[in-house]
């Protein structure tokens, strides 16, 4: 089997997106809002079932997409989710409302390095994290030395 092959049995197990899914991808594509892509999200929920945490950090909320992906995967998970952008912060919490994961969601609105005490307040001991930065090494640097402080 060459790649081609194994990426078109691959992409026949997909499942088609549900009317959630496809309402906030095409508000990110809309609006221009970075969210995972399909392979991306897929192959993070596999690994979320495979490992089944009880409670995520991510780093990098957006409009929420991933944080209700993660709580897709595994529904009896928390998850902390930290977002600066108080625009996508309020959409998030727009998404986690109405999707009713506003109990097991929490949107803590800030930098991380402005919110980390608050963050590592509610946050020690996570059995996973999620840290959405591209492009800039130095951000992704700074960001993992920060979750390391706050997950210890």
């Amino acid at each position: 089997m060459n790649d081609e092959q194994v990426r078109e049995y691959l992409d026949t197990l997909k499942q088609p997106p549900t009317s959630w899914q496809v309402e906030m991808i095409d508000e990110a594509i809309k609006d221009r809002i970075p969210i995972m892509e399909r392979d991306g999200i897929d192959f993070l929920k596999q690994m979320l079932r495979l490992k089944r945490p009880d409670r995520i950090l991510e780093i990098g909320s957006a409009i929420g997409y991933s944080a209700l992906q993660m709580i897709d995967a595994v529904p009896s998970a928390r998850v902390i989710t930290v977002e600066r952008d108080q625009a996508r912060a309020k959409r998030a919490k727009y998404y986690f409302n109405r999707y009713n994961q506003d109990q097991t969601i929490e949107l803590i609105e800030g930098d991380a390095f402005d919110v980390a005490e608050q963050v590592r307040t509610k946050a020690h001991m996570m059995s996973f994290l999620l840290m959405q930065q591209k492009d800039n090494i130095n951000a992704i640097l700074n960001y993992t030395h920060l979750c390391l402080l706050i997950m210890v």
